[in-house]
């Protein structure tokens, strides 16, 4: 395998695509798409351009909502993103969004993952707003749990990757799913059938 650098100040490794939902304090439902997240244990943490109209409601204590959308639901993550803060809720509605509420907090009830989480740390770094958030309460489709367990073939998320040249790639995963440890499994099973 031969490697070339890239050059590009942006890049994309393949996330999972979120809309996060909150309430501003003057009451309005706000709606984000965002790409930039990671877990670790009961805790996510995001990144947000500054420049946006949600960057106002990032303040510690805020609750919120992160919705995964499916593979399926592309068109929710492009309107969330793109359509302007007046005509974006009735949009989403139109492209069939259920909005609902879970505990005072938004949520988008037909996505197949919602985190209800409370912002603990919020910094602004450069064009960005970084925060972290405890999870409270995590909502899966039906669905997604089988005998009391994530049933995670079934889980498709839409995935967004990309660099500064080619920023809106989206990719769609299937059902393949594979156990950690199956790939060491395979390679001692064929030592040993050598």
């Amino acid at each position: 395998m031969a490697k070339r650098e890239i050059r590009s100040d942006k890049f994309y490794l393949g996330y999972p695509v979120l809309i996060v939902l909150a309430t501003a304090a003057s009451g309005e439902l706000l709606a984000r798409t965002i790409t930039s997240s990671y877990t670790l244990d009961d805790a996510i943490f995001m990144g947000f351009g500054k420049d946006g109209n949600f960057a106002e409601v990032l303040k510690v204590g805020q609750r919120l909502s992160v919705n995964i959308v499916s593979s399926q639901q592309g068109l929710l993550s492009d309107i969330a993103g793109a359509f302007p803060r007046e005509k974006k809720l009735s949009a989403l509605t139109d492209a069939g969004a259920r909005l609902t509420e879970n505990d005072g907090v938004p949520l988008l009830e037909n996505t197949p993952l919602s985190l209800i989480c409370q912002l603990t740390e919020v910094h602004e770094i450069g064009d960005y707003v970084h925060v972290s958030a405890k999870i409270s309460t995590r909502l899966l489709d039906d669905k997604l749990i089988s005998a009391d367990s994530v049933n995670w073939p079934a889980y498709q998320p839409l995935i967004y990757m990309g660099d500064r040249n080619n920023r809106a790639v989206y990719k769609q995963l299937g059902a393949d799913a594979t156990p950690v440890g199956s790939f060491l499994k395979f390679k001692k099973e064929a030592r040993s059938d050598e």
